[in-house]
């Protein structure tokens, strides 16, 4: 896999964003840009070929399509499909295509097994979103300020940037990619199994059974590493993902409260006040479906 690597010490330059939804068969066209494109999957199966590589992008995933390199849809999506889309460049075109190994060599010169010294943006070509909820949000921040009669391309800048860099610590820090050690990998593999299965009814005791630990033990080591209880995590993994489908769905509350794995409308209600300070109502009304948009970009 190749990866993007390029300076931090200026932003990422934006150039246009939106989300495209469409309502029938869709299949991307077949074309090559001067700017790089990057898609990030809501709903449905986006079928996407780079030069010879064959990606199929599910909800969280996303891609980065490189400047002069061909793209084309190589399968139709089903209707419903619906992906966030961005096109930005680098400032004096400073960035390189680099392989993983080379990705590797540059993570480890330049931190000290943590994220927190790492200069740079250093992204692979495609990856999953365990946790798409910033993303999302500052996908649909760029869009209502692109909008907007006062918007500056400098805030557009610097939005962009807080997204990439959110996807890079995403990708490549909280993932196998990443250069934790085994026992960070051991607790980020347990983060993604609760992710995956959280819609169940899901307890602490099938965490630790389902992984071979004490409960006790998993408790603490779980909470150590993430500052977060496994009871905690669960509910926070389910509201995560009501907040999918709030953003992208026009579902009733009730009907959401119950496909993201709370027992009823009250204690949704009542957990996602109480994690995001305000109704699902008002955070869906904050950016809900503002900026479908059917044409490809």
């Amino acid at each position: 896999m190749n990866y993007l690597f390029a300076p931090s010490s200026e932003p990422i330059e934006y150039d246009e964003c939106g989300q495209l939804y469409s309502h029938d068969t869709f299949i991307h066209i077949k074309r090559s840009m001067d700017v790089f494109v990057l898609i990030l999957l809501c709903n449905g199966t986006l079928f996407i070929a780079q030069n010879q590589n064959l990606y199929e992008l599910h909800p969280n995933q996303y891609v980065i399509l490189f400047p002069g390199q061909e793209h084309y849809g190589y399968l139709p999506s089903t209707p419903g499909l619906s992906y966030y889309w961005c096109h930005f460049r680098f400032k004096n075109n400073e960035y390189e295509i680099i392989s993983e190994q080379a990705a590797k060599s540059i993570v480890h010169k330049n931190t000290d097994k943590s994220a927190v010294n790492f200069t740079g943006y250093l992204l692979p070509e495609t990856g999953t979103m365990y946790n798409a909820d910033k993303p999302s949000l500052i996908f649909r921040l760029l869009m209502d300020l692109s909008q907007q009669n006062y918007f500056s391309k400098y805030q557009g800048n610097y939005a962009l940037s807080l997204l990439i860099l959110e996807i890079m610590n995403e990708t490549l820090f909280n993932s196998e990619n990443g250069i934790m050690n085994k026992t960070a990998y051991n607790v980020k593999e347990i983060e993604e199994w609760i992710h995956a299965n959280c819609i169940t009814k899901l307890s602490v005791h099938d965490v630790a059974l389902h992984f071979g630990y004490n409960v006790n033990y998993l408790s603490s080591l779980f909470k150590r590493h993430t500052g977060y209880s496994l009871n905690k995590y669960i509910y926070i993994s389910r509201i995560s993902i009501a907040k999918q489908m709030l953003l992208n769905s026009s579902d009733p509350i009730k009907k959401i409260a119950i496909n993201s794995g709370f027992s009823d409308e009250k204690q949704f209600m009542k957990t996602f006040k109480k994690t995001e300070n305000m109704t699902p109502s008002q955070y869906r009304n904050l950016y809900y479906k503002k900026h479908f948009s059917p044409q490809l970009r």
